[in-house]
């Protein structure tokens, strides 16, 4: 898995490391990243939007959506610090069929 995030890691300075891929997989419980727990200061994060179209690059949409997300939430959590941040960018999308847009994303968090 550590072998995973260094083949993903696209920056590193003395003050932190950018790390690009799927965070369910580079995260999952993974006992190698015991010794982050409670020490992330910063996770920034854009997951796919719950669109009702496919895309090439994987999206959930409904409650597949929904229970995807919820995963992330744990291990976030124990990632970070007490003083840390989560950013997550998330957009919008819309019912299936009808012109309203979909709460689905405000309801995984």
């Amino acid at each position: 898995m550590l072998d995973e995030i260094k083949q993903n890691k696209k920056y590193k300075s003395k003050l932190g490391k950018l790390i690009v891929g799927n965070s369910l997989e580079l995260l999952k419980n993974d006992k190698k990243l015991a010794k982050l727990k409670g020490k992330v200061n910063l996770i920034v994060t854009s997951p796919p939007f719950p669109l009702n179209n496919k895309k090439q690059y994987g999206n959930e949409k409904g409650e597949e959506y929904k229970d995807w997300f919820i995963k992330l939430a744990p291990i976030f959590s124990d990632l970070l610090a007490d003083n840390g941040s989560l950013v997550i960018e998330i957009g919008n999308a819309w019912e299936p069929e009808r012109p309203v847009q979909s709460l689905l994303h405000l309801e995984c968090l």
